[in-house]
């Protein structure tokens, strides 16, 4: 089984160079091909963009500072695309252009004139030319920025300057359609073929291109919005973004009565529901695989332009996600397999992970993703162990390669395994039940890993049950290897433990309690880190149940509401799944 798992995994990795090199091949022999020819004059009718901008950004780009990606630069006198060092998401979202939306917001001819300077600054310094501008992502966000915010940027400008954006406009729309058909699969071509509909759609002049970029968007979106709704990185702020693009996009075309694809419809309907499924009760989405912020306002933002209210689903089974929600409570689970490799640069090993939320406050987390794009802090939450599953032997449950190389071939780190990942929800009069597993550590330690869950109908109580399964074949395995089964809490939560150490009481903000308790393994709270939407790491804690695989192999806890502070003069009996679990 070891040898299996192993060969797999080498397989796929070999699999994955193979594409990329012959993608490489392949690009280098993309100035033989004809191209589309971009010759628009004139914007018509663009999109409107589902959030305006903060007019506070326009004024402290009056100073010279630019705050972006969770770092704040200041050029002083310098124009902004001069300044040098600068941090890698920070130069991709300055190129991105889409802080367009926030001097549009100000609504002052001095925002619009800064708003033109920084655009013929970048055309006459040829910014286009540097190799964090080409990015496929990069370029897309810059066409749909400038053609979302056009009709501002062009009010009242002189000739020349028209003639300069349009001619820098037809070049980037050239660029992406020509680097389109020859993109590995990833978000950045999805991103490309989105920028090239809103071309076909709002720029007067290529109106003989409409159906054929709208139907290479449709063949896009039918590769990578998957059938239950999630796109095919699993990271679920793609979900956010993608609806944030397209729907503006579906709006104008249904409005004007243009060509508009049925894959366009047929995925913005998928992905309306999944939207809702992702979500906790404070309208924020949950955190796994990349999620470097809970996006409550665009969430807002999209929902409130959703006319069709689709019921959120319970098992995405495409995606890999399962949901438990009952009452004021929200479990969400991960039970899918990494994405294939290059799909999501910040992915992530926590399979079986889960979250936790009462009403609008958040429970067990996971420690998300670095704002800045800090390496250091990005590495680490990749690992199991910053998530709310079990970590065996102080491992991942997946290999993770993350150097030069992969970086220069695959565009971030690699992720090998788990080769299966299974979780099947059932509903009964009582409540719901979650059981799942992953054999990401059958190959480094011989068991498998299952997580059964149970959150009851009323909401109050959470009950699991984590059992170390050994290998099918029978073969010796390492029962002496540690686990650690870690369930890591929101900062906003209040812990105190119990003084026979058996149990921990958890306050929420608005001083509602739960109780935690287990049986099976030793307990204790230990620091932890929080980084979703954050410059710097927010310190938290963690609960953290330990023990042996050998000794301890079912582990079980729960999580139960209480009205009022828990006490610690008895003995907590231990938690117990229903259903005879």
């Amino acid at each position: 089984m070891a040898a299996a798992t192993g060969s797999s995994a080498a397989a796929e990795l070999f699999d994955a160079l193979a594409r990329r090199t012959a993608h490489g091949f392949v690009d280098r022999a993309a100035g033989l091909i004809p191209r589309l020819s971009f010759k628009a004059t004139t914007l018509n009718h663009p999109p409107r963009p589902l959030i305006r901008g903060n007019p506070d950004f326009a004024a402290a780009v009056y100073r010279g500072q630019f705050s972006l990606a969770g770092h704040v630069i200041n050029a002083g006198s310098h124009v902004i695309f001069d300044v040098s060092p600068v941090p890698a998401s920070f130069a991709g979202e300055l190129h991105g252009f889409a802080w367009l939306k926030h001097l549009e917001a100000a609504g002052t001819e001095l925002a619009r004139i800064q708003a033109r300077a920084l655009i013929c600054d970048w055309i006459e310094s040829r910014r286009y030319k540097a190799p964090v501008a080409r990015e496929l992502a990069v370029a897309a966000r810059r066409l749909m920025s400038w053609i979302l915010h056009g009709t501002f940027v062009l009010y009242n400008s002189d000739q020349a300057f028209a003639r300069k954006f349009f001619s820098s406009l037809n070049r980037q729309a050239g660029y992406l359609a020509r680097s389109l058909n020859f993109a590995p699969l990833n978000r950045g071509r999805l991103d490309a073929a989105i920028a090239l509909g809103y071309a076909a759609t709002s720029l007067g002049g290529i109106e003989k291109l409409r159906v054929e970029l709208l139907d290479r968007l449709a063949e896009e979106l039918q590769e990578q919005i998957l059938p239950d709704g999630g796109h095919i990185s699993r990271n679920p702020a793609a979900t956010v973004e993608l609806l944030l693009d397209l729907l503006p996009l579906r709006e104008t075309l249904h409005a004007r009565k243009l060509y508009t694809p049925q894959p366009l419809d047929a995925a913005v309907e998928r992905m309306l529901p999944f939207l809702r499924f992702l979500l906790h009760g404070d309208d924020g989405i949950a955190t796994f695989n990349g999620v470097n912020d809970h996006m409550p306002g665009a969430v807002r933002a999209v929902i409130d332009a959703d006319d069709v209210r689709g019921k959120p689903i319970t098992l995405a089974r495409h995606t890999g996600y399962a949901r438990l929600a009952f009452g004021r409570s929200t479990v969400l689970v991960d039970v899918g397999r990494p994405p294939a490799v290059g799909l999501n640069p910040a992915m992530q090993s926590g399979p079986l992970a889960f979250e936790f939320s009462d009403g609008a406050h958040r429970i067990v987390v996971n420690c998300g993703t670095s704002k800045t794009g800090n390496a250091a802090w990005m590495a680490a939450s990749r690992r199991t162990a910053a998530h709310s599953t079990v970590c065996m032997g102080e491992r991942s449950a997946s290999l993770i390669l993350d150097n030069r190389l992969t970086e220069r071939v695959f565009g971030g780190p690699v992720l090998l395994g788990p080769q299966t990942v299974y979780g099947e929800l059932t509903s009964h009069e009582t409540g719901a039940v979650l059981e799942a597993y992953h054999n990401g550590y059958l190959s480094q330690f011989g068991y498998l890993h299952e997580r059964r869950l149970f959150l009851a109908k009323h909401g109050a109580d959470l009950r699991g049950e984590d059992r170390f399964l050994a290998a099918p074949d029978g073969r010796m395995t390492a029962p002496d290897t540690p686990f650690a089964i870690r369930f890591h809490l929101h900062p906003s939560v209040k812990v105190m433990t119990a003084r026979d150490g058996l149990s921990v009481s958890l306050v929420l903000p608005n001083r509602v309690g739960w109780k935690f308790s287990a049986r099976g393994a030793s307990l204790e709270v230990q620091d932890s880190v929080y980084l979703p939407g954050l410059a710097t790491p927010r310190r938290t804690q963690q609960i953290v149940l330990t023990g042996r695989v050998g000794l301890n192999r079912t582990v079980k806890w729960a999580f139960k509401r209480i009205d009022k502070p828990a006490t610690t003069s008895h003995r907590d009996p231990g938690p117990e799944l229903p259903l005879g679990m």
